[in-house]
């Protein structure tokens, strides 16, 4: 029996067409590299994208809010991110929050952007097995939460919601083939959103069952 889950999936919100067409709209050729040369993260805004796919955030806007209970104020641009082959991982960060370290004492994080929510949308599907189609498919990329000690793989057209708070710092995991391409916005409630993990009991397990 599973309960609820603080992670919101919408299955199939983005059809496979979309998902490609948005890809080759961003033109990648050359990624973001590091000072050793290493390739991370490209970030890349589309006006032509967003106007398209705000209609089908609209429509699910109800859903989210009725799940978390919470009044959307606004909606932040949309940003597509693209992690190559080679990509070796990020450091887990919180979206809207900064992290403070000091000598000594354990990381801190502190609020710096008022946003509520995360919707994360993949536009690839993961894929470890031999046959392989780099051209909409990736090996690695999981989008890991270090609290909750899981993550999810990529799923083309599925969308992830889950609260701006430090209980759901994330990374991306290495990419060994192929592609990760997603895109990802923040919602701002109208008054500030109260996670309380006391509303949401148990763990990955008895929320999504064994994955």
């Amino acid at each position: 029996m599973t309960t609820k889950s603080p992670f919101l999936v919408i299955k199939e919100l983005v059809s496979p067409l979309q998902c490609e067409d948005m890809i080759s709209r961003l033109k990648h050729v050359f990624p973001n590299t590091n000072q050793q040369g290493e390739p991370t993260v490209t970030y890349k805004g589309n006006r032509l994208s967003e106007i398209r796919l705000d209609p089908l955030f609209q429509e699910i806007l109800p859903e989210i809010e009725n799940y978390f209970s919470f009044e959307t104020k606004a909606l932040t641009p949309m940003v597509f991110e693209w992690y190559p082959t080679g990509f070796t991982g990020n450091k887990f960060s919180c979206d809207g929050y900064r992290r403070i370290n000091k000598r000594g004492q354990a990381p801190t994080w502190q609020k710096v952007k008022d946003y509520d929510f995360t919707v994360v949308v993949f536009l690839n599907d993961y894929n470890n097995e031999v046959t392989f189609d780099e051209r909409f498919e990736v090996r690695g990329g999981k989008l890991e939460f270090l609290t909750h000690d899981f993550g999810f793989n990529a799923e083309r057209g599925t969308a992830v919601v889950f609260p701006c708070r430090p209980n759901f710092i994330s990374s991306i995991s290495p990419i060994e083939a192929g592609d990760l391409n997603l895109l990802r916005f923040h919602i701002i409630a109208k008054d500030e959103y109260q996670y309380d993990m006391d509303n949401f009991p148990g763990g990955y397990k008895e929320w999504f069952g064994e994955v």
